[in-house]
Order: structure tokens, then sequence, then C-alpha cells
């Protein structure tokens, strides 16, 4: 309630990692995620005198959008993987393309594009690690190919049907 009542972290504080410190040190933490997806399993916190509220800066922050049910910016701590990025924004849209993944990643003064296909690490027992500054992309499930209606009279003419 307190942190509402100030209008809550800035757009650079955690939302992961708010902490509670009394007497110097930090007492307990608070991550606002497991707050606001799993509300029941949360404990009261209590605050005493002299305690005081801690908001550090944002550490690991990872775009997704496409075929995904809320895209933005969403904050991971170590550890954390696509599947958990996956959770906070609701999962897959219907028509996205579930195979592959393309990830915008930063690496050594450049900018690469990595494509990573989920069936293969899934069959590999492995999780795609995103680091700070990545941008995943779900695309949209590619398109049939169109095939064109041929008049009946055309197919009987065609040299290559039998």
């Amino acid at each position: 309630n307190i942190l509402t009542y100030v209008g809550g972290p800035s757009k650079s504080g955690s939302l992961r990692d708010i902490q509670i410190k009394r007497d110097g040190k930090i007492y307990q933490k608070f991550d606002l995620y497991k707050f606001m997806f799993e509300p029941e399993k949360q404990g009261d916190i209590f605050l005493n005198n002299n305690d005081y509220i801690y908001v550090p800066l944002q550490k690991n922050i990872v775009k997704i959008s496409g075929e995904i049910n809320k895209p933005g910016k969403y904050e991971l701590l170590p550890g954390e993987t696509l599947t958990n990025l996956l959770g906070f924004c609701g999962g897959f849209k219907p028509n996205a393309f579930k195979t592959v993944v393309q990830v915008k990643r930063y690496l050594e003064n450049s900018t690469v594009i990595l494509d990573f296909n989920l069936d293969s690490l899934k069959a590999l027992g492995k999780q795609l690690e995103l680091f700070n500054g990545d941008e995943v992309l779900i695309r949209t499930i590619p398109e049939p190919l169109k095939l064109f209606a041929w008049e009946t009279t055309s197919l009987c003419k065609d040299p290559f049907l039998t």
C-alpha cells in the first residue's frame, strides 16, 4: 500500500527486488511480479518505525513483441528464461508460430539476430536464457501456399498430369 501511495517505483526502478531494510540490513525482499501472478501465495509485509523501502534500479530488461497476449518490457531475475517471460506476458496468441523464436541481441558493439528452434531446445532439455537488452519476436504462423484452381479442361491438357 505504501508503494502505491507514493506512486510506485519509477520507470527505472526494479519491480522484482524491492527491499525492506531494518537496522541497516535487508529484512525482507518483495517481488511484485509474484504478487501480481500469485497473490494468494504472498504473505503480508508489516513495517516497523524506522524501516525503509529501497527500490534498486532494474537490471535485466527484456522486450517481447509479436503474437503474444501482453507485449512489453519485462524484468527477469537471474536464472529466468523464455518460459518465465512467456508466463509474464500471458503466453502465445492462437496464431503464434511457436516453433521458432527470434531474438535481437547486442554483442560486442554489434547487433545480431538469432533464431532459436524451441522444439530442438525442448528435445535437448535446454531453456533459452535471455540477457539484458534482448528483444524477443514471436512471429505469426506462415500462410499456407495458395493452390490455384484449374478448370477441368485445363487439367486434361496439362502434359505434367496423367
